[in-house]
C-alpha cells in the first residue's frame, strides 16, 4: 500500500483513497535549508548506517530488526530498484506534510546514502525496473530513481500527478483530474491515454495498460487506442490497496475479510484466489516464486501460491506499507503502536 504523507484515512468501511491529497505546506527545501540537499542522512535520522551483515539478521519468525528509523518523520512507502531500497519520509505538522526526503539504502551493505529532498512529499512507484516518485502537488514533478544513480526530474509542472508506472519506452501517470497520460522516457510531447478516476494503481502487461480504480480494474491499449475492457471485481467493491505484475496481475482489496485476486486475461474477469485466510485488512503485496507476502495490520503474512495456506511470519502491529522481497530477505515499514510518532523499516530473512 502506498501512502502520501501518512495522511491517508482508511475508514472501517474501506471507502477512502489510499492516496490522500496533501498540502505540502512550507517549501521543503527552505524547511531543510540548514541541512542542505547533500546532507548525509544521519543528519536527519538515526539510521542504521553501520548495520550488521544481513547474514546475521533474524528470521522473520523471531523478531525482525529495525533497518531504518525515520525518527520524527513518517514513512510513506518503500520501493526497490536493483540493489537500492528507497524510503519516502516526511514530517506532519498540524495535518500538513512537510520536510520530505527520499533515502536510498544499499541492500548489499545496509548503508543509507545521501538524502534527496524533493519539493513536495512523494509516493514511490515501480515500473520497468526503476522507482518513480510522484509529487502530489499542483505543480508536481515525477522523479526517476535508478539503482545507484542520482534522481532525475523526468516530467515537471504536472497538475497533481498520482500513480506512476513505465515500460521500456514510456512513463505513464495518473492525475487528480482522472486522466492517465504518458510521455516517452526520452522526452517529447505528453499525450492522454485514458480516463481512470480515481486511479489507484497502474500496471503494464505486454501492450496493455491496467488501471485499478476503487474496487475495479480495466485494461486498455497502452497507447490509448480502442475501448477499455472492464473487469468484474468483488461484490463488496472495497477499494484496491495494491496491484502488481508478476507474470500475472494480482491485487488485494481493503475488505475486512481480505482476499487476493488475479486478472484472467482470457476471460477479462477478476478471479478470487483465496478466501477468508485471515480477518483483517491487506495493505500491500509482494511475490516470490513460491509465496505471496502480504502486509496487514498484524504483521507480515506469507501465503503459499499453490495451496494458499498462510501464517503471519513477522508479527508487527502497525505494518501497513507494501513489503519488499529481495534475495530471500524481507523489508516492510511499520508504525510503533505505542508511539505513533515512531516509524521504521523492518528487515528479516524468511
Amino acid at each position: 500500500m502506498r501512502t502520501v504523507a501518512g495522511l491517508v484515512v482508511i475508514g472501517l468501511v474501506g471507502c477512502s483513497s489510499q492516496h490522500a491529497a496533501v498540502d505540502s505546506g512550507t517549501d521543503a527545501r527552505n524547511a531543510d535549508a540548514d541541512i542542505g540537499d547533500d546532507a548525509a542522512p544521519d543528519a536527519l535520522f538515526d539510521a542504521s548506517i553501520d548495520a550488521p551483515s544481513f547474514v546475521a539478521s533474524p528470521a522473520c519468525t523471531t523478531t525482525p530488526s529495525i533497518m531504518f528509523d525515520s525518527m520524527t518523520r513518517q514513512i510513506g512507502n518503500i520501493a526497490r530498484s536493483g540493489n537500492t531500497l528507497y524510503v519516502s519520509a516526511y514530517a506532519v505538522v498540524n495535518s500538513t506534510a512537510t520536510d520530505p526526503v527520499i533515502i536510498p539504502i544499499d541492500l548489499t551493505t545496509g548503508t543509507a546514502g545521501t538524502a534527496f529532498i524533493p519539493d513536495h512529499p512523494v509516493a514511490l512507484w515501480v515500473g520497468g525496473g526503476d522507482v518513480y516518485a510522484s509529487e502530489r502537488a499542483d505543480d508536481g514533478t515525477i522523479w526517476r530513481l535508478h539503482d545507484g544513480g542520482s534522481p532525475v526530474a523526468l516530467v515537471q509542472h504536472l497538475p497533481t500527478p498520482t500513480v506512476v508506472t513505465s515500460d521500456d519506452a514510456y512513463v505513464y501517470w495518473g492525475e487528480v483530474s482522472g486522466l492517465v497520460k504518458r510521455r516517452a522516457l526520452a522526452g517529447g510531447a505528453i499525450t492522454p491515454v485514458t480516463t481512470c478516476d480515481p486511479s489507484r494503481e497502474l500496471v503494464i502487461r505486454g501492450d496493455q495498460l491496467y488501471c485499478a480504480y476503487n474496487g475495479f480494474v480495466f485494461r486498455t491499449a497502452k497507447e490509448g487506442a480502442g475501448q477499455p475492457i472492464y473487469m468484474s471485481s468483488t461484490a463488496t467493491q472495497y477499494p484496491i490497496a495494491e496491484m502488481i505484475q508478476d507474470g500475472s496481475i494480482y491485487y488485494i482489496t481493503l475488505d475486512p475479510m481480505p482476499d487476493i485476486f488475479t486478472v484472467d486475461t482470457t476471460t477479462d474477469a477478476a478471479v478470487r484466489l483465496n478466501q477468508l485466510t485471515s480477518i483483517g485488512r491487506y495493505y500491500g503485496i509482494a511475490t516470490s516464486s513460491d509465496y505471496f507476502y502480504i502486509s496487514e495490520g498484524s504483521g507480515l503474512r506469507r501465503m503459499s501460491r499453490s495451496t494458499f495456506a498462510s501464517t503471519v511470519i513477522a508479527p508487527a502491529t502497525g505494518a501497513q506499507a507494501n513489503p519488499i522481497v529481495w534475495n530471500g530477505q524481507l523489508y516492510f515499514a511499520m508504525m510503533n503502536q505505542q508511539d505513533p510518532g515512531l516509524h521504521y523499516v523492518m528487515h528479516c530473512i524468511d
